[in-house]
């Protein structure tokens, strides 16, 4: 899942780069201006369509695909950009009608993978090493051994590790593809498992996974160390990690399989003191501190997140009603936030608060607002109130996962309840959940369950 934030125009060159299939490998090796990239362009749309299919005709029989690297020219016709410009016309045809694109047929005729629904570079790799398996030089169970290989198969048995390794992530399809090399399930453990050399992550991973196991959760501090290991330090950049969307897909599931609420969206600080007082009635040994923690959270009912109410529903407590009413007069009193009369506006008329950065609601930069409320939940800065209000208006509306993926289940979800259909982006986002089920977060499932049919059931 990517993250959706203004990242300057070096980052916009580079989206636009990768458009035509340039990795910042090939972008390094061959520089080009921006003035030779719009020429190259240029002269790629002017080419003829029957001269192109004839020549893509051509390849295809000798080599049998149409993975091609943008400046590859194929018996003195510009093959390779040919290409790059009938994918990029597919794409926009796809997203403008929803169907195919009667040309790109042709193209699948002669190879079906010519424009896969997964960056472009990959199946450039695949061909190349599809070739060496052709030839026998990919053996099964061989593939994390470099051998006496040139500089470029040595990149390639690089990127077969890396294959291997996430190979429980990647699309069905090239699950299917690399099975045709020799690539299995089975294969791609046995590899992985090879490489004896632990990296940073697999290291934290793995006191991770002792520390809950001693203690059955991972609600540490920035400075707890575990076996010698700064544990908290590193859950700390996986959290930050994973507000970002970088984080691993393997990694996020392994962690939220250990502790559902290790990257909670509200402070870390709660999660910690609801552990010790679990412990505590577990123990039979709740002291007056903790007794005083939970009527507190008991009163604040209505501003907790659904999921606190359910970890404090283990405890016994079931709202204000369970706690004897007590008549407390407070010093401070918080006004409401300047931004709640337009996220009440905005909820009344969408449901939810998954709104873009950029959002404003009559004239009010909403969504910048609901950026600096989500920051200051995270860091027990917010008000009860206001806190109080947002959980009301949308459970939600801060998220333990990439906000990224919480506007795009809004936009489905939106789509389900109207039975309009649904955007090729959208629908392909869709699908991808029912691919990475079971690494998302046991909250994310249940509101992908509600609307449905994008379940492992479906598959």
């Amino acid at each position: 899942m990517s993250k959706i934030r203004g990242q300057g125009p070096q980052h916009d060159q580079q989206c636009l780069l990768a458009g035509i299939d340039i990795t910042a490998e090939e972008a390094g090796k061959a520089p080009m201006t921006a003035e030779e990239a719009k020429a190259a362009s240029q002269a790629a749309a002017r080419l003829g369509g029957s001269a192109g299919l004839a020549s893509a005709r051509s390849f295809a029989a000798a080599r049998g695909h149409l993975a091609l690297p943008f400046d590859y020219v194929h018996e003195e016709y510009p093959l390779g950009r040919w290409l790059v410009a009938q994918r990029s016309k597919e794409r926009c045809h796809l997203r403008a009608t929803g169907t195919a694109w009667p040309p790109g047929l042709r193209l699948t005729e002669l190879d079906p993978w010519w424009n896969p629904p997964w960056h472009f570079p990959w199946q450039r790799h695949y061909q190349q090493a599809r070739t060496l398996w052709q030839e026998g030089r990919l053996l099964p169970g061989q593939h994390a051994l470099p051998g006496d290989r040139d500089e470029d198969e040595d990149l390639l048995t690089v990127w077969l590790r890396r294959q291997c390794a996430r190979h429980d992530v990647l699309h069905p399809e090239q699950q299917n593809l690399l099975t045709d090399i020799g690539i299995t399930a089975a294969t791609a453990r046995t590899v992985t498992a090879s490489l004896t050399t632990p990296t940073l992550g697999e290291i934290g991973l793995a006191q991770a996974r002792s520390y809950a196991a001693e203690h059955g959760n991972l609600a540490v501090t920035d400075r707890t160390r575990h076996n010698s290991h700064p544990l908290g330090s590193w859950l700390l950049r996986q959290r930050q990690r994973a507000a970002d969307g970088r984080i691993e897909p393997a990694r996020l599931a392994a962690l939220n399989a250990l502790d559902p609420h290790w990257n909670p969206p509200w402070p870390l600080a709660w999660q910690r003191a609801y552990h010790r007082a679990r412990a505590a009635t577990d123990n039979g040994t709740l002291t007056s501190s903790e007794r005083r923690w939970i009527r507190t959270q008991a009163q604040l009912w209505d501003s907790l997140n659904p999921a606190q109410q359910q970890l404090l529903a283990d405890l016994g407590t079931t709202g204000p009603a369970a706690v004897p009413t007590q008549t407390r007069t407070t010093a401070r009193h918080y006004p409401p936030g300047e931004g709640l009369p337009h996220a009440r506006a905005y909820a009344a008329l969408h449901g939810h608060l998954a709104v873009s950065i950029h959002a404003h609601q009559d004239g009010f930069p909403l969504g910048r607002w609901l950026v600096q409320q989500r920051r200051k939940a995270r860091s027990g800065l917010l008000s009860a109130r206001t806190l109080q209000e947002l959980t009301v208006l949308d459970s939600w509306w801060n998220p333990p996962w990439p906000f990224t993926w919480q506007r795009n289940y809004q936009l489905a979800r939106a789509a389900h309840a109207t039975g309009q259909p649904t955007p090729p982006e959208l629908d392909r986002w869709a699908r991808k959940q029912t691919t990475l089920w079971h690494q998302l977060h046991p909250h994310q499932q249940t509101l992908l369950t509600a609307i449905g049919p994008h379940t492992p059931h479906s598959r």
